[in-house]
């Protein structure tokens, strides 16, 4: 009878001899990063670890661990061993699972092909061959499910036991693996603060590897130093604020015994009136020095270089929001007390109040717009905020325009319909964004922009024209000093009108009689129209102007009289409105009652009604639209346009004199919104919502 050694597997763990990969991570001035993450990727395991105050990390690649199984399966340990090349290991499942073994040297090095199979409940085995692989001790980790891991050791000795095995047996080689491990990348990290990825890292071909230094910067991006003052202040990159990265030292000092005073002169205390003391913490000052005495605060340079400012609270605020709960830590500076993982770099640099300098060493504090302060302090757990007066002198930290944040659309909004072919899309100002950067397409994915256009200097852009019940897709994002905001808009995804109804007589209105002249009528989207120009009023020569009394005055082309029956009446736009001021509702003007001067938008729907082709289904040409336009020309310093175009004005006056007008022009088959001061004479269309 054949015997099984079987064995419950309890947890245990193995700590190998590992392989050991080092290196520094280093800043622009070459000195070490202290305390920030380190994560190195070999397919398929991360291995983590946290650089040490000058920056160096050290990682140890292999620490194989054993988890207990659960009751119902036992694996056995390999037998023979030790064994002369082949050993075998048997599996007792309570249902079938898959199984994935891999064979590892006393460094950690993974030395042959793993075996991955699916087996089934009851008893089984596998065996394994280590052809070509030196006597010593090998370990085989044996995964369950993609759950479990369980380790057995195993002793190669040549000229010890062979395992005897049946034609049946399920014999795995192993054949010799190469000692090479391909580094895909490293991280190096710290929380939300910054990230760098490094690749074409050097393959690990031994049991030790130095990657030497790796530079990450956190100056602001193209901005390492300011010079201001005769000194170099180094910059910091903390999220999406710039900030100096040492306190502010400008100015002429004074001793403490004399007052900083609102003059040409910038004046700073050094702690203990030592000049060496500005060197290394930076200057004293007032709150009305800071500010330089600037009344208002908002955004105030103060003392600070061209280009940067005294921060607000809120933007304090977010500095410790960026650097997570941890900010204490990770933005001082001093030995046992702070991380300073940021290289924010908050030497305690004491303060001046009551004539006494004090807390040096002990805490540190900066100005900000509001005439509090941010206090870092060696009794306290949490940066503070606290109100100060004239009479306390503290630190002054510069901080550069942020980068923009996520815009917001406005117009139109998410899931909006019916919106028109040609719409203005309108966002939200961001005072960090010098310009703007919109992107359309006719998928949410972005792939095939019909509009891509960046420098957008205002926050708003007409767009299209669009074709009719179509779904579109908008973003947009900002860019100023410190580069693109972080991510693009929310996406603004929305639907076209629907191709207006025309060419039908609005219903209950197919026609309508006024002052002795019938005049029909068209529906076209919601609007209907008159479809012939109105003929209204008496004649008068172009010569004279027409004016406000009892009577409608137009002029008819050339001053002939047919000319007003076939293409209608000549107005001026004082005249057409009945000298009414415009109101959102629209202006009866010369129409009849229940009907109005046609609005800016019934112009503008009849324009996307052209769809392009204005003169073939506007006027007379094929007339698809049952517009009836024909080209009456104008009148402006003479009569001029018949036979080529025609105009017809708006109730939207944009001057005292002038209006909007619709321009259909004849010759390349264009219509626009055009604008015409009141001197001109037009023709009119009235207008009323279609029932």
């Amino acid at each position: 009878m054949k015997y099984y050694l079987m064995l419950i597997v309890v947890i245990w763990h193995f700590n190998l001899t590992a392989q050991t990969i080092t290196g520094r991570v280093i800043d622009d001035t070459e000195t070490g990063v202290p305390y920030h993450n380190v994560q190195l990727y070999i397919t398929p395991n991360v291995y983590s670890s946290v650089t040490d105050t000058n920056g160096y990390f050290v990682i140890n690649l292999t620490e194989i661990k054993e988890e207990t199984l659960p009751k119902d399966y036992t694996i056995s340990n390999n037998y023979p061993n030790p064994f002369n090349p082949k050993t075998r290991i048997d599996f007792s499942l309570p249902q079938t699972s898959k199984i994935k073994v891999e064979i590892f040297n006393s460094i950690g090095q993974n030395v042959g092909n793993t075996i991955e199979k699916e087996m089934q409940a009851g008893n089984n085995y596998i065996d394994l061959e280590l052809n070509g692989l030196p006597n010593g001790v090998y370990f085989a980790r044996i995964n369950v499910n993609d759950r479990y891991n369980v380790v057995r050791k195993m002793m190669l000795l040549y000229g010890s036991q062979h395992l005897s095995t049946s034609a049946c047996s399920d014999e795995q080689t192993l054949s010799k693996a190469l000692t090479l491990s391909h580094i895909d990348s490293v991280v190096v990290s710290a929380g939300l603060i910054r990230r760098k990825k490094f690749n074409n890292l050097p393959d690990l071909t031994g049991n030790q590897l130095n990657l030497g230094d790796l530079r990450l910067s956190i100056a602001c991006p193209g901005l390492s130093y300011v010079a201001y003052s005769g000194k170099n202040y180094r910059t910091i990159q903390i999220g999406s604020q710039c900030w100096l990265r040492e306190n502010l030292n400008v100015g002429t000092m004074i001793n403490s015994s004399l007052s900083q005073n609102s003059n040409s002169t910038i004046e700073k205390y050094c702690y203990n009136n030592n000049v060496s003391n500005c060197e290394s913490y930076g200057g004293l000052y007032s709150f009305g020095e800071a500010l330089y005495y600037v009344t208002d605060i908002s955004g105030v340079k103060g003392i600070c270089p061209s280009g940067w400012h005294v921060p607000n609270s809120t933007e304090f605020s977010k500095l410790k929001a960026t650097v997570e709960d941890n900010s204490y830590s990770l933005l001082k500076l001093k030995e046992g007390l702070g991380t300073n993982t940021s290289g924010f770099s908050a030497l305690y640099s004491g303060r001046y109040s009551s004539g006494f300098f004090n807390s040096e060493d002990f805490s540190a504090g900066f100005w900000t717009q509001s005439g509090n302060i941010y206090t870092f302090s060696v009794s306290s757990s949490h940066i503070q905020t606290i109100s100060q007066n004239e009479n306390v002198f503290y630190s002054v930290r510069c901080l550069k325009g942020e980068r923009p944040g996520r815009q917001t659309i406005i117009y139109p909004p998410q899931n909006a319909t019916y919106v028109p072919l040609l719409p203005m899309v309108k966002w939200k100002k961001d005072k960090n964004a010098a310009s703007y950067w919109l992107q359309l397409s006719s998928n949410s994915s972005f792939n095939g922009l019909i509009l891509d256009q960046r420098g957008i200097v205002d926050t708003f852009l007409t767009i299209g024209p669009f074709a009719y019940s179509s779904n579109y897709y908008l973003r947009v994002r900002g860019e100023g000093e410190l580069g693109l905001s972080p991510e693009w808009s929310y996406i603004s995804n929305f639907t076209t009108v629907n191709p207006p109804t025309i060419g039908v007589p609005c219903p209950g209105a197919e026609s309508v009689v006024y002052e002795g002249r019938i005049y029909h009528t068209i529906k076209i989207g919601n609007t209907c129209w008159f479809k012939e120009n109105l003929d209204i009023g008496e004649m008068i020569p172009s010569s004279q102007t027409q004016t406000n009394n009892t009577i409608i005055e137009k002029y008819c082309y050339n001053n002939v009289a047919a000319n007003c029956t076939e293409y209608g009446g000549l107005y001026q736009w004082k005249e057409a409105m009945q000298y009414s001021s415009p109101t959102l509702q629209g202006v009866k003007g010369i129409c009849p009652d229940g009907w109005k001067i046609a609005t800016r938008t019934n112009i503008d729907e009849i324009v996307n009604c052209a769809n392009n082709k204005f003169s073939s289904i506007l006027a007379t040409g094929s007339n698809e639209t049952g517009f009836s336009a024909k080209l009456g020309g104008y009148s402006y310093s003479g009569f001029s346009g018949i036979g080529s175009s025609t105009r017809i004005w708006s109730d939207f006056g944009f001057s005292p004199d002038g209006s909007l007008v619709v321009f259909l022009l004849k010759i390349d088959n264009t219509a626009s919104n055009w604008y015409n001061d009141g001197g001109g004479a037009n023709s009119v269309r009235c207008v009323k919502p279609a029932l």
